[in-house]
């Protein structure tokens, strides 16, 4: 199965992951594994896990709750939904 290019949804935007270089070299010079390849973190083949940490080393008591974020935002919320019809990332009301 291969993603289709549909054409555009009306706006430019990106995502992606940052790693480290570090880690990515490490990954590189043990196992020939390159981070930076999407197919990397296939785990039939590769076991990328082993060159980030767990989950459990985040210090919890450093997080914001979201309400303390913009995702509480109610105009910033209400212009997405307005631009997006996405009801299922927001809460409406």
């Amino acid at each position: 199965i291969f993603p289709e290019g549909l054409g555009s949804i009306g706006y430019d935007g990106l995502d992606g992951m940052y790693v480290f270089k570090d880690v990515m070299l490490h990954a590189q010079n043990t196992a020939g594994l390159a981070l930076e390849y999407f197919r990397s973190y296939d785990l039939t083949w590769q076991r990328p896990w082993m060159y980030f940490d767990k989950f459990t080393a985040i210090n919890a008591s450093r997080l914001n709750s979201c309400s303390n974020t913009r995702l509480s935002n109610v105009g910033l919320m209400e212009t997405y939904f307005k631009y997006t019809n996405d009801s299922e990332g927001v809460t409406v009301s």
